[in-house]
């Protein structure tokens, strides 16, 4: 018996099987004029039955469980995407995007946006603009110099083998006495003991520079130097305990002085003169308390 071919033959055309004025594809049998969507290719793309043929009906992009039309973009930082390309908009920052010459600040260096190329080929990268150095809590700008009680440091930048180092250096010092800042080099002296302002090792401050003993007559007596007064010499000597240090003129020698003022060694005989009268005959020794001791014969 004869097929009736317009009612029930089937033919197949990639993928597509048409019976009747019915429309079939993937998964999905639709009715003539029905506008229908397949799992295989989402719920943004429409399809519409007409006559046992189907047609595109609309296209879209599907996004967080919506469809959105074609040419829709979004973007997540400088992450732009529409349904043709994706593409790069401006300088990623701490998940913001900053546009071309916009800046920012992190730590003491500020940034600027910057474009390289054109059109889709383009880069962007953050470019230092501002330097800085970190000291005592506050942004020191490169080449800025700040003082320190009575010392100055300047914010310097090196760069070695392309990686920038930013250091607080000592450029200028000083010392602080009674209130005030002196330059280095500037001495002051206390009695016979003499400080000056020094920069040693990176460190600052007065140091010793002389010390000594007051002799009778006011004048200053380096340590481990010696004084002669009449026939009588001193050594200045330096007596360190664990919380003061003193200087002190000791005895280093003593001598008898005989008639002509000359100095005599003890033991040795000399002429000498004794409640008025002339002794040719006389010598001299050292006594343990009293000092210089004479004796005629």
């Amino acid at each position: 018996m004869p097929t009736d071919i317009s009612t029930s033959h089937v033919v197949n055309l990639e993928n597509k099987r048409y019976l009747a004025n019915l429309c079939q594809l993937s998964d999905i049998t639709a009715n003539d004029g029905e506008i229908f969507v397949t799992s295989l290719t989402g719920p943004c793309v429409k399809y519409f039955c007409n006559d046992s043929n189907i047609l595109p009906n609309e296209y879209g992009c599907e996004r967080d469980g919506k469809c959105f039309p074609l040419g829709d973009t979004y973007g997540v930082g400088c992450f732009r995407e529409n349904i043709l390309v994706a593409y790069i908009l401006g300088c990623e920052f701490k998940s913001t995007c900053l546009s071309v010459n916009d800046t920012t600040s992190a730590g003491c260096q500020k940034y600027q946006c910057t474009k390289e190329g054109d059109s889709w080929t383009a880069t962007y990268s953050l470019q230092v603009i501002e330097w800085g150095c970190a000291y005592q809590n506050r942004c020191v700008s490169e080449g800025e110099s700040v003082p320190s009680g009575c010392n100055k440091f300047q914010c310097v930048r090196t760069v070695n083998n392309g990686e920038t180092t930013l250091t607080m250096e000592f450029v200028q010092g000083g010392c602080e006495r009674n209130g005030k800042c002196y330059p280095v080099g500037d001495s002051f002296t206390s009695g016979c003991i003499q400080r000056t302002c020094t920069l040693e090792n990176g460190r600052i401050g007065y140091s010793l520079t002389s010390e000594g003993c007051m002799s009778r007559n006011s004048t200053c007596v380096n340590v481990g130097e010696i004084l002669l007064d009449g026939c009588t010499s001193y050594l200045c000597v330096k007596i360190v305990d664990t919380t003061l240090t003193t200087y002190s003129l000791d005895i280093h020698e003593e001598k008898c002085e005989d008639l002509n003022h000359q100095c005599r060694t003890p033991g040795s005989f000399f002429p000498y003169e004794i409640s008025g009268v002339l002794k040719p005959n006389c010598t001299c020794t050292v006594l343990p308390v009293s000092g210089i001791g004479y004796s005629c014969f």
